[in-house]
């Protein structure tokens, strides 16, 4: 079966989504070894030169904290290379090189490479950022990859499966794992995309016009919200707590932080749906258990919360628009103070109607089916099916050039994306030393897709069709 990908290529954390073919909704797919929706925006380079990405990166990152990059999004486009381990690595390539570790795992899973890749980057980047991104991305496969900004596939996934309907509003908070950004806008036309048997697409593009933006990022995220519950565990513990870390040596306590980091995290994780949660802690000596409630953690990230909130409110105020649905992005906005903060500014209830933590990954995955549509119309001489509305406001197809040198790479089916190269069985985990990129022949139509294709132009799935 044949499927379309879409990858949200966060500060923190990487979550992929697939549109198979005949399925009318993109899912999310499980990239951790364990089935996790998501794993770490981590990468690690070895003294070897292997480089490690996700859950591998970060269990490395206790022992070798200078080889480790994170955040690699917000260093993305400088000139200066990150310095790693005495030795320089530029982003753009940190970037390539985590995005390539979940293409290859969604296809280990999918039992073959991916049609069409998009990608998403943070809202207001511009052109130089877009580019850079573009260029690294064409070591992720020999087909060119579609860029597409994150408040626009959240968009797009409320277009098609959240009910947002055409010329309607929606104001998307994203609650990120190290910044907040806010982005109000306007739905256009009425096209769905959906994904048929080889690669047989159909619909239109759907284009999005933003009415404003939450301009530079609000140094709030997640961690600060993992942060607040490792303060109340510090605090609850008092002096046990410092003296305990204080006989550990460096490495030691470099290791026990980790790992109590990520009981936080998880804890924070359950009080989304729970009111209280312990967090085991193993210092040295201590070992003991923590609780922490729902109404602990709100007295310490109420202060936060209420930043973002305002800024959101800003941003409406700025669209000078009501918005008609409010959609969450990212795990954190999943906190229950958020949506109650936000009904007390709105005067109304904010019930999400998509998974914070996927939506955009399922709008890249709708994203990438319409990227697909295009190319193939490209390639047969077609008319590109576009939807009403300004050229700019369009979601992006435009992509880095196809290298030209070198044979081609054996993939599957009508496959896009390299997946010689994945390790074991579907259930592996990700690669730990992947090959160098090789270079790809051009795109050539298969003699399947003309019809498929032609289809393509004609056809426009209602909205409501598909939101029902």
């Amino acid at each position: 079966m044949g499927y379309d990908l879409g990858v949200d290529l966060g500060g923190t954390t990487v979550v992929a989504a697939v549109l198979r073919d005949g399925e009318a909704r993109a899912v999310a797919v499980g990239l951790g070894p364990d089935g996790a929706v998501t794993v770490p925006a981590v990468a690690h380079r070895g003294s070897d030169g292997v480089v490690r990405t996700g859950v591998d990166a970060e269990r490395r990152a206790a022992d070798e904290p200078d080889r480790v990059v994170r955040d690699v999004t917000a260093r993305l486009g400088d000139d200066v290379p990150l310095v790693v381990g005495d030795e320089p690595w530029r982003a753009d390539d940190v970037a390539a090189e985590i995005v390539l570790a979940a293409v290859r795992r969604v296809a280990a899973l999918e039992g073959g490479a991916a049609r069409s890749l998009a990608v998403t980057h943070p809202a207001g980047w511009g052109p130089h950022r877009e580019r850079t991104l573009r260029r690294a991305l064409v070591r992720v496969g020999p087909r060119p990859a579609a860029l597409v900004g994150e408040p626009r596939a959240a968009v797009l996934a409320a277009s098609t499966f959240g009910g947002l309907r055409a010329g309607r509003v929606a104001a998307v908070y994203d609650l990120g794992g190290r910044r907040f950004r806010a982005a109000v806008v306007r739905r256009g036309s009425r096209g769905a995309v959906t994904s048929g048997a080889e690669g047989a697409a159909a619909g239109t593009r759907t284009s999005a016009e933003v009415l404003a933006d939450s301009g530079t990022p609000v140094r709030a995220g997640g961690t600060d919200i993992d942060g607040a519950v490792l303060a109340h565990v510090r605090e609850e513990l008092g002096e046990a707590f410092d003296s305990a870390l204080a006989e550990l040596d460096d490495d030691a306590a470099r290791t026990a932080l980790t790992a109590l980091r990520h009981a936080t995290r998880e804890a924070k994780e359950r009080l989304s749906a729970d009111t209280e949660a312990d967090v085991a802690v193993e210092l040295g000596t201590l070992a003991t258990v923590v609780r922490v409630t729902r109404a602990d953690l709100e007295a310490r990230i109420t202060p936060l919360v209420a930043a973002t909130v305002d800024a959101f409110a800003g941003t409406l105020d700025a669209a000078g628009v009501d918005p008609d649905q409010i959609v969450l992005v990212g795990g954190s906005a999943r906190v229950p103070l958020v949506a109650r903060l936000l009904a007390e500014e709105l005067g109304r209830p904010v019930r999400p109607e998509l998974d914070p933590v996927t939506v955009v990954a399922q709008g890249a995955a709708l994203a990438a089916a319409e990227h697909a549509i295009s190319r193939r119309q490209e390639a047969l001489g077609l008319p590109v099916p576009v939807a009403a509305g300004p050229a700019t406001s369009a979601f992006p197809t435009t992509a880095a050039p196809v290298p030209t040198t070198g044979g081609p790479t054996p993939a599957p089916r009508t496959g896009a994306f390299p997946t010689t190269a994945v390790p074991g069985p579907a259930t592996g985990a990700f690669p730990s030393a992947p090959p160098a990129p090789t270079a790809a022949a051009p795109l050539s139509p298969e003699p399947g897709h003309r019809a498929a294709a032609g289809a393509a132009v004609a056809a426009g799935v209602a909205l409501g069709a598909s939101a029902a």
